[in-house]
């Protein structure tokens, strides 16, 4: 073969193997780097998915009848106290603080002791025209603690399915729950279930696999079409407020193993009117066809991928709440009141204003300051939604004048949910692992005329060589079991005769003096000395030798 030949030849493999090399470069980032993800949406019965957990937020958080010297004494308070849980929940202003002397050893209890209770809240409480009075409200919400004080939540699991054990003793408002999995909400005109809503038990229902048995009566509560929840307040009238406060109601949408706050998109209710609202769902599903990719790369996490310090189950609001509170301690070595903590962790004092800078300063000023990656290197806490995400959303407010509302100053409101069904989007990737071993046999079939069985071809060649190589060496290796004896030197004649030399003589009396033979076969290999050299061998048979004669 020509030198010009052997260029051009080698030029094209060279091209073939680096076309194939990028080929299966742009193939493996199509599998593993830049997926092409495809959505397709689908309807669901809205009873898969649990009714929102609704969160409902007074103006005031200190009641009235809190300042009464009767209440301080009974309960173990002061006026200092209640100031603290009054500018707790406001806008702090720090000049006004410093007037008073605060008791920062257990501001969770002072809130707790100072906010209204259910009968302060709710005149009636209900769902699809069951209706509880004051007494029984209690029965379907439970406290909850956000930046803006005590809250209540309706629909809202039990703690023992939210929280991990690392939560501190002392933060036990939402240990307070009167829900069981049980319970109906015509079991609030049942007197004889009041006994046993004291032991709250697991839930059935979680984000990733939805609900574990098909009963209606479970604890969260589906979301039935026309499923309504039906809140009427007490008279909000002579209500101590925050500076620049309304006298309204905020309400919070959000999933039953989420702990409510304010940073979620809250809707403000009026008094004085008769509200009606809408709402429905949309779930966003990922289906397990993404689980090859890293959490980065789709976007969502799935159940078990990412842990929380102090939450059995993952949601992004979940995380986010964390990091806050992680940050926070870091940063300042204690916590707002109102956050989730451990036995070690400390409350601020109502005079630290740098809870306040971190909850609302920090995340702008962190990317100012380069130092904040080295000093804060978990920050940002990388809180991706959930790969099943519930969204609810209000379809529409219908608002109605009530004259009895208006002049007792109470609020209202319905919530219903609107759909039977509901739009369920599923993204899922087309091509996956067996696309890309197909694409690849395609890519050096095309490039290097190779197929699966010139390929077992090849293997077969390797195989059979190495066994051979293998035989060849065994041979080679395999001892040989043969006497080696002093040659002598022989002389050729016309038979075929030998004379030993006494002297070069192999055996002697000393070396075999306690040996017998009664047959002994020696081979000799001798050259004849012919003119042709060639080699010839010699076989000498003894027979019944005795060392006598070997010794003549």
């Amino acid at each position: 073969m020509s030198f010009i030949k052997k260029i051009f030849r080698f030029f094209g493999y060279l091209l073939l193997f680096i076309g194939l090399g990028y080929q299966t470069q742009r193939l493996y980032k199509k599998l593993k780097v830049e997926p092409e993800i495809f959505s397709k949406e689908s309807s669901i019965q809205s009873s898969e998915i649990p009714f929102p957990a609704v969160t409902v937020c007074p103006s005031y958080t200190v009641k009235n009848e809190a300042w009464n010297k009767e209440f301080l004494k009974l309960n173990n308070l002061t006026e200092n106290d209640l100031r603290a849980a009054f500018l707790l929940t406001c806008k702090e202003d720090f000049e006004v603080i410093r007037k008073y002397q605060f008791d920062d050893t257990n501001q969770v209890d002072i809130m707790l002791k100072a906010s209204p209770n259910f009968w302060d809240f709710f005149n009636r409480c209900g769902i699809n025209n069951y209706f509880a009075d004051n007494l029984d409200c209690d029965r379907i919400f439970i406290k909850s603690m956000t930046n803006k004080g005590i809250c209540v939540t309706f629909n809202m699991i039990g703690h023992q399915s939210i929280f991990k054990e690392v939560i501190s003793s002392n933060f036990d408002i939402y240990k307070r729950t009167k829900i069981t999995k049980s319970w109906t909400f015509e079991d609030t005109m049942n007197e004889s279930h009041h006994d046993d809503i004291n032991d709250p038990q697991p839930s059935i229902w979680s984000l990733e696999t939805g609900y574990l048995s098909d009963f209606d009566n479970v604890q969260p509560v589906r979301a039935l079409k026309m499923q309504m929840l039906t809140v009427q307040t007490n008279s909000l009238m002579n209500q101590t407020l925050c500076e620049g406060r309304e006298n309204i109601f905020k309400i919070i949408l959000h999933l039953p193993n989420e702990v409510p706050q304010l940073s979620f998109d809250a809707v403000d209710y009026p008094i004085g009117k008769e509200e009606v609202v809408l709402v429905s769902a949309e779930v966003i599903h990922n289906e397990d066809s993404l689980r090859v990719f890293p959490p980065e790369t789709r976007g969502c996490y799935f159940d078990g991928e990412k842990h929380l310090r102090f939450f059995k189950s993952y949601t992004e609001a979940n995380c986010e709440y964390e990091c806050l509170i992680n940050l926070t301690y870091k940063i300042c070595g204690c916590v707002k009141f109102w956050m989730v903590r451990t036995d070690k962790m400390t409350v601020c004092k109502v005079l630290r204003g740098c809870t306040e800078d971190v909850v609302v300063n920090f995340p702008r000023s962190y990317y100012k300051d380069p130092e904040n990656k080295k000093r804060y290197p978990h920050y940002p806490c990388g809180c991706l939604p959930s790969c099943t995400k519930i969204k609810y959303k209000v379809l529409k407010h219908i608002q109605n004048d009530n004259d009895l509302a208006e002049s007792y100053r109470y609020a209202l409101f319905d919530i219903v949910f609107g759909d039977s069904q509901i739009k369920k989007t599923s993204n899922y990737v087309t091509y996956e692992m067996e696309n890309f071993i197909f694409d690849i046999g395609g890519l050096i079939g095309l490039f290097l005329g190779s197929s699966i069985l010139s390929v077992l071809e090849l293997i077969v060649s390797i195989l059979k060589a190495i066994k051979s190589h293998t035989k060849e060496a065994i041979k080679w290796f395999k001892p040989r079991s043969t006497i080696e004896t002093v040659e002598p030197e022989l002389q050729a004649t016309d038979g075929i005769e030998s004379s030993i030399d006494d002297e070069s003589r192999p055996f002697s009396g000393d070396n075999i003096s306690t040996m017998t033979m009664n047959s002994l076969q020696m081979r000799v290999f001798a050259i004849t000395g012919l003119p042709d050299a060639s080699l010839r061998s010699q076989t000498v048979q003894f027979d019944d030798i005795s060392l006598e004669d070997l010794e003549n």
